[in-house]
């Protein structure tokens, strides 16, 4: 299974639901900026395959009917990541995406009225 990368923050729906993996700095701080730019969008969680805890899920303790929402998986390194998603597969998850190099925090609207500043 093909997995989309995220490329911007447009790609959530509003009042969205979803995960994000795995538990560390680099998904905190992706968490950080939704919270920011995007307060519509209700992140559920932390998922990770070893650890729980606070807002951390073990992958195999997720409820089943939890298992639907999106899961983010936030981590740069592609080997980890495929093992991360064959893991989260497994477990039944099935709405999958990642966020590469190209991701920008930016949502449509900034950047339309960052361009016209740059512009005018």
């Amino acid at each position: 299974m093909v997995i989309k990368e995220l490329m911007n923050l447009n790609c959530f729906s509003s009042k969205e639901s979803i995960y994000v993996a795995p538990a560390g700095g680099a998904a905190e701080r992706f968490v950080d900026g939704i919270r920011e730019k995007r307060p519509d969008v209700d992140v559920s969680g932390f998922l990770d395959s070893f650890k729980s805890g606070g807002e951390v899920t073990r992958v195999d303790q997720v409820d089943e009917t939890q298992k639907e929402k999106r899961v983010v998986v936030v981590i740069e390194k592609a080997a980890i990541r495929k093992c991360l998603v064959d893991t989260l597969q497994q477990n039944g998850f099935t709405d999958l995406c990642w966020v590469g190099t190209n991701f920008s925090l930016w949502v449509e609207d900034e950047m339309e009225e960052d361009a016209l500043y740059l512009f005018y």
